[in-house]
């Protein structure tokens, strides 16, 4: 069956291929979320399990080369897919994707969000500014996701009259690594010490690609907004951490490239062109402006999770709600607008 990712195979000569398997693939209607997707252009027939698969082939088949792939890739989104019914593939250029309606990636981090809510139904609309073409970005679905499910509960638990992180541990019984990951990242990082005036702690606790992260991060806010990371603390656990110096890299990392964006990372557009060129107008965090990073690593038997993108997502929400915890404005959007949060400022 397509897209069971059962088998694959690869053939540049149509002669090598069995007419009644090409037919159906031409008449196949595309499964855009099974693991693997039959395609037939110009008396080429090649099945794709996965990307990981998909090296493979281009790898074992000299003829497969990336410009090979490439032109794939442009002929699947621009030619094959939008024919189908039901199917909606947004091209991005030159890129190698293709974007799909009801993409997991929507809904990654919402639909598997850690707390025990009784009611709870998850629904996404996308919505993407006009003549813009856009792509993913390191984090995927959960940078928008885990924002929008842990700035929510900062404000719930504001709301409550409860500690954020109190109010994330009644409702994380049912999941203790959730839990464990949470209470040692609020440890390791004093959380309910006292802090100075216009100084905030802020914690997130996310999935994220089969881990599981909690983090604090510790800002001060000058009166003109200006936001001064003090100290960052994350907790992971991985599974079986094949390299634990390794997974400590990418979260230090992903937190310092999460930080950034949430600080300084906008890009405007005038007329149709981007505004911003190089490094002077679209800045990245300094070596003076990095806070100290504290990563901690839980020894755990279960099988490896993603550890790549991880840190990304959880710096942004984790900095939003030490802003909201050290001001008591409730930022929505990043990056952060520090007129905001300027001294006699309101959101």
């Amino acid at each position: 069956m397509l897209g069971s990712g059962s088998r694959s195979w690869f053939s540049m000569n149509n002669s090598s291929v069995d007419k009644g398997e090409e037919q159906a693939a031409r008449t196949e209607r595309f499964d855009v979320r099974g693991a693997g997707v039959a395609l037939v252009r110009q008396e080429t027939v090649v099945l794709l399990v996965d990307l990981v698969e998909s090296v493979r082939l281009m790898r074992e088949h000299e003829a497969f080369t990336v410009r090979r792939w490439a032109d794939f890739v442009r002929i699947v989104t621009t030619e094959i897919l939008p024919h189908h019914r039901g199917v909606m593939v947004k091209s991005l250029g030159d890129g190698l994707m293709a974007r799909f309606e009801a993409v997991p990636d929507a809904v990654d981090a919402a639909v598997d969000m850690p707390y025990d809510i009784p009611n709870f139904q998850v629904e996404y609309v996308r919505k993407e500014p006009p003549a813009v073409p856009t792509g993913f970005w390191r984090g995927v679905g959960p940078n928008n996701n885990v924002f929008a499910v842990e700035c929510f509960m900062d404000e719930l638990a504001h709301k409550a009259g409860k500690d954020p992180v109190e109010f994330r541990r009644s409702m994380l019984a049912s999941k203790p690594r959730f839990l464990a990951v949470l209470n040692q990242a609020a440890e390791k990082a004093n959380w309910g010490q006292p802090l100075p005036p216009r100084v905030g702690r802020g914690v997130c606790v996310q999935p994220s690609f089969a881990s599981f992260i909690a983090t604090v991060v510790e800002a001060e806010i000058d009166e003109h907004g200006e936001v001064l990371l003090r100290r960052v603390t994350s907790v992971v656990d991985t599974g079986i951490a094949i390299n634990p110096d390794t997974v400590m890299a990418q979260i230090e990392g992903g937190l310092i490239f999460g930080l950034t964006a949430a600080l300084y990372g906008e890009i405007t557009i005038d007329k149709g062109r981007v505004q911003q060129s190089n490094f002077h107008d679209y800045r990245m965090l300094r070596i003076d402006q990095a806070p100290k990073i504290e990563v901690h690593v839980i020894k755990s038997g279960e099988a490896p999770g993603g550890i790549g993108e991880t840190g990304v997502t959880a710096g942004p929400p984790a900095l939003r709600n030490a802003i909201y915890a050290a001001t008591g404005v409730a930022l929505r959007r990043l990056p952060i607008d520090r007129s905001l949060i300027a001294v006699g400022r309101k959101a």
